[in-house]
């Protein structure tokens, strides 16, 4: 690959008529970054081919990873577009069938994520293939990855974009948003402990053996995440697993509060609508708010390749209210502001692989649940 100094890659910037594209390559260290597809064309070969007639610039950053793994960020000029048109439409619809191949035939169990994650083209239908990616990037992970922590200015751009994108009925927010970072470790930690799952849950639950013996559940805890780090997939311990999603890098809880405009709206001329007083109607609209929202915030995420995972999985009705953690405590005693979930945000822990929830995904049959009325 062309590796191009800082000058030249600003002035290429400038020019105009360019396309522009992003490829993340991670792979094991002393593994080739290029493999020959099934049908035996190499994507060396086609990327040095469009650099030697002109119409393909590029620059590549190498960021080490832990396990001796390294990140190759492919940056992409192209001066012509259909021909970037072409390489792009050959590249994913090879990708997958070329890294499937290369992982049977080197025994590689962790991901090895060669995929398209963003582009500026104008091209429509690549453009929308590229809005499609964030849906099939996003998944529901248990464990992230606990040393590679996302800058906070990531976040705070998700949460930004979320604000401006995401639809709130009528702009009046049913909820606040909370951002928890890295510090609020211990937290995190204790609100892990109360999503406590598996066949012997219900030890700690109300009225079991252990109902309200966090300290236990701690001991319990410990070795489990021992156990899973060890085999490097998740298992249970004694009977018992945890929602570990809740332990990622940065937290989001949503706190239900009255349905009514802020100052700020108000000043700017807001109309103020029928305030709501049914204690059930407020939760519910609540919860369909945030709801729009984390998933929104989630799709934001897949963006920069992070990953949002959603819980709502935890003990409740056990703890006086001081020593409920802080991300699922009410805001007020009103039963409309208990937390309906909380939604982790960072990397995935490459060591430990998705498999999936227990059904691995089975959904009903599409013909079962759509219906066009006649």
């Amino acid at each position: 690959m062309t590796i191009l100094s800082e000058n030249t890659w600003g002035n290429l910037m400038e020019l105009e008529g360019y396309r522009w594209t992003t490829k993340i390559f991670t792979r094991p260290n002393g593994v080739p970054l290029y493999r020959q597809t099934p049908e035996g064309i190499d994507i060396k070969e086609k990327t040095d081919h469009y650099q030697s007639i002109g119409h393909l610039h590029t620059r590549v950053e190498i960021i080490s990873l832990p396990d001796n793994r390294e990140q190759f960020i492919v940056k992409s000029c192209w001066t012509d577009k259909d021909s970037y048109h072409e390489f792009e439409t050959w590249y994913k619809e090879n990708a997958a069938q070329r890294v499937k191949k290369y992982e049977l035939d080197n025994n590689i169990r962790h991901e090895y994520n060669v995929k398209a994650l963003e582009s500026t083209t104008t091209l429509e239908d690549f453009s929308r293939n590229a809005f499609i990616d964030k849906f099939a990037f996003r998944r529901n992970i248990t464990f992230f990855d606990q040393k590679r922590i996302p800058e906070k200015q990531i976040i705070e751009n998700i949460i930004q974009d979320a604000y401006k994108y995401v639809p709130i009925l009528n702009c009046v927010y049913p909820f606040q948003i909370k951002i928890w970072g890295p510090e609020y470790k211990d937290m995190k930690k204790q609100m892990v402990l109360r999503s406590i799952c598996g066949p012997n849950q219900h030890d700690f639950r109300p009225g079991g053996k252990y109902a309200g013996d966090w300290k236990k559940c701690e001991q319990i805890y410990d070795a489990w995440i021992q156990l899973v780090q060890n085999k490097g997939q998740s298992v249970m311990f004694e009977g018992y697993y945890f929602n570990n999603q809740i332990v990622a890098p940065y937290l989001i809880s949503y706190h239900p509060v009255p349905i009514l405009p802020t100052e700020s709206q108000i000043k700017k001329g807001y109309i103020e609508r029928r305030a709501i007083h049914d204690n059930g109607m407020i939760r519910e609209i609540a919860i369909i708010g945030a709801s729009m929202h984390g998933y929104g915030v989630s799709l934001l995420s897949a963006n920069h390749n992070l990953y949002g995972s959603f819980t709502r999985n935890w003990i409740s009705g056990i703890d006086s209210i001081e020593d409920t953690p802080a991300a699922m405590k009410p805001l007020t005693p009103d039963s409309y502001s208990i937390v309906p979930f909380v939604l982790g945000i960072g990397y995935k822990d490459e060591n430990i692989p998705y498999n999936g929830d227990a059904n691995q995904g089975i959904k009903p049959e599409f013909e079962e649940i759509h219906y066009w009325q006649k």
